[in-house]
């Protein structure tokens, strides 16, 4: 199976992106995205039974979002994703490499500095 951030990628060229939990059979948030590309009728919600990164623990750190200012919060990476899609309203190609770059240190506690995109930092 092709890993989370791989069909995230794939399924944002399937459909546009869409936030704030208002997907429809023409838009797609980013876990939806993936689970189109693999063609899963699960919901987004549900993704985790697929990936099992998503529910890697990852510090969440919001310094410029601009939507909210949280501090620093430990939380699962599926919940890190929602929140980066959602309130940040990252692309979903975005929201990708963060997910990647999890896979890539899977194991160990991550912090996804949240600020804008092209500043993001990801630390182990």
């Amino acid at each position: 199976m092709m890993s989370c951030s791989e069909a995230i990628r794939l399924g944002a060229m399937l459909k546009p992106q869409s936030y704030d939990g208002m997907s429809s059979r023409n838009r797609t948030c980013a876990l939806e995205a993936a689970l189109d590309a693999v063609g899963s009728p699960l919901h987004w919600s549900e993704a985790v039974l697929l990936w099992r990164v998503l529910a890697c623990p990852v510090r969440l750190l919001w310094p410029l979002c601009g939507v909210l200012s949280l501090g620093s919060k430990v939380l699962r990476l599926e919940s890190a994703v929602v929140r980066l899609n959602d309130r940040c309203h990252w692309t979903r190609e975005e929201i990708a490499d963060v997910v990647e770059r999890v896979e890539q240190a899977q194991g160990t506690q991550t912090e996804v500095h949240a600020g804008e995109p092209e500043h993001q930092r990801i630390s182990p």
